[in-house]
C-alpha cells in the first residue's frame, strides 16, 4: 500500500486494475471480484473515520492481490501457449510424461 500511503490516487489504481482485468483469459470470478471491490470502495468513500480508511485500503489490497494471483506472468505465457497448442492437437498432457 506504499502507493496509497505515498499520496497515490486511488482512482488511478482502480483504473489500472480494471485495465489489467481486461485481458483475453480473464475469468468470470475476476470480473465479479473487481465489481464488488468498486462497489465496496464507493460505499466506504461515503463514510468517515479510521475504520472507513482501513476498509478502503483493504478493498484495494484484496483486489490487487487477487488480480495479480490470477493473471499469467510473461514467463508463464509461452508455457500456457504450448499447453493450448498440445490440447488443440489432441495430445494428452499429463499421461506418460
Amino acid at each position: 500500500m506504499d502507493y496509497i500511503h505515498g499520496g497515490g490516487e486511488p482512482g488511478a489504481l482502480l483504473n489500472t486494475l480494471g485495465h489489467a482485468l481486461l485481458r483475453e483469459d480473464a475469468e468470470f470470478h475476476s470480473f465479479q471480484m473487481y465489481e464488488a471491490t468498486m462497489a465496496e470502495y464507493d460505499r466506504w468513500q461515503t463514510a468517515a473515520g479510521s475504520f472507513a480508511e482501513k476498509a478502503k485500503e483493504t478493498m484495494l489490497l484484496a483486489c490487487t492481490r487477487y488480480l495479480a494471483a490470477h493473471a499469467p506472468t510473461a514467463r508463464e505465457l509461452p508455457h500456457t501457449a504450448k499447453i493450448a497448442w498440445r490440447l488443440h492437437k489432441g495430445e494428452r498432457l499429463f499421461e506418460g510424461e
